[in-house]
């Protein structure tokens, strides 16, 4: 008996999302692609190609010019569809579409002048996929595998977990401990997932994450907003077999700002699968009226009974796992439904470092209190301090103290 397939790997993992792919996957660069192709040596007339876990056909659609043949296979049958289809619209006759596993695919020996597999490799079975790649070329042939860096520079991955690990340890590098602390070692139960907040004050390798020019501008842009500050970030470390978190919105609980709004970005430290209780996105759960706050935050007896109450008589609840791997990111809007169901691994963990912005308009709330974060607002002032939440980025403008790293964690 076979074990069974991980999630991102079963023949519907992507199942339902084909028609989103074609308008909002952007297409590879076209340099990229050029690049590739200058590399592989494709012989000016007769070559073929075969593109592995080929989805909707980014890759085959993007150099199906320079060859006579192509060959593209995924194993979801809707994005294989939507794939041809596109095809059509595009007038490219010359790639012929095939549902399949690229680790059972079968092809003579010396078929291919090039083999290429877009932003997939690292989910197929890289050893026997490879092999096949390899046994497949024609002489003189290339494999090639397509796709874009991590959000988070993976040279620097370590060093962040390292230090992720500190803070978890209480070892607060700045001499100053995170504004919430939700992890006591040897206290905390062994199952709860684990929470601190504002550890860019504790940690100065954390904050270069947490407070970096690259987080604050896609925030900004993909947010529609003239800038961002941040107003906290979260370390979240699910352990394996870690309870869940509830499903919430993070806006809801921001009643002390005006207007309540956030725009999160989510920054995975681990590979994330569906069963690692990974985050889950509510999809179009941003466009429903917004929802009171409600619900226990840390390991609810069911994760999804808030949502389940505050969504609309005519709504679905559409889950989204967010999939991806180690330094890579989500950003979602602040009323978006989320949170992430109990690890089902024993021999996995999840996590996590998270940078919740504000737009830069955002004032304080004169009629509420938050219990930590309003001590930081002047009396009588609703102007927020870049002191204590910094603008990462406004139309190019960052606080001028983020320039220099030594000051993070000194007194202002």
């Amino acid at each position: 008996m076979k074990p069974p397939l991980p999630p991102n790997l079963r023949p519907d993992a992507f199942a339902g999302v084909a028609d989103d792919y074609v308008p909002y996957r952007l297409p590879y660069p076209a340099p990229m692609v050029a690049a590739m192709l200058d590399e592989a040596r494709i012989p000016p007339a007769g070559a073929r190609a075969i593109d592995l876990a080929c989805g909707t056909g980014r890759v085959a659609l993007a150099i199906a010019s320079r060859f006579a043949e192509i060959l593209a296979v995924d194993l979801e049958p809707q994005m294989v569809e939507a794939g041809r289809r596109e095809a059509g619209r595009l007038g490219v006759r010359n790639i012929h579409w095939s549902v399949g596993r690229a680790g059972e695919f079968q092809a003579p020996a010396a078929a291919f002048h090039l083999v290429a597999a877009g932003d997939a490799f690292h989910r197929l079975d890289r050893p026997r996929v490879a092999a096949l790649a390899f046994g497949w070329l024609a002489p003189g042939g290339a494999v090639a595998t397509l796709g874009s860096e991590g959000f988070l520079d993976g040279d620097a991955l370590d060093p962040i977990r390292d230090h992720f690990a500190r803070v978890f340890e209480h070892e607060w590098e700045t001499g100053l401990a995170p504004d919430e602390v939700n992890y006591v070692p040897g206290s905390t139960a062994p199952d709860l997932t684990r929470q601190l907040c504002n550890v860019w004050k504790a940690d100065r390798v954390l904050a270069e994450v947490v407070l970096s020019r690259q987080v604050g501008e896609f925030a900004a842009r993909l947010g529609g907003v003239p800038g961002v500050r941040l107003a906290q970030d979260n370390a979240i470390w699910k352990p394996p077999s870690g309870r869940a978190l509830l499903c919430h919105q993070d806006a809801a609980y921001l009643d002390y700002l005006d207007p309540p709004n956030m725009i999160t970005c989510w920054m995975a430290l681990d590979d994330t699968v569906a069963d690692t209780g990974t985050i889950y996105y509510v999809r179009g759960s941003n466009h429903w009226p917004h929802a009171r706050l409600g619900g226990t935050f840390h390991a609810p007896d069911d994760w999804l009974a808030h949502v389940h109450e505050a969504m609309p008589p005519d709504a679905e609840l559409d889950l989204v796992p967010i999939e991806v791997p180690a330094g890579g990111a989500a950003f979602h809007d602040g009323w978006t439904f989320h949170g992430s169901p109990a690890n089902e691994r024993a021999d996995a963990q999840r996590r996590s470092i998270i940078s919740h912005l504000i737009s830069t308009d955002t004032r304080w709330n004169p009629e509420h209190n938050h219990r930590i974060y309003s001590r930081y607002r002047r009396p009588g002032e609703v102007e927020i301090d870049e002191a204590f939440f910094p603008v990462l980025w406004r139309d190019g403008y960052r606080t001028p103290w983020l320039a220099d790293e030594a000051q993070i964690g000194r007194p202002t």
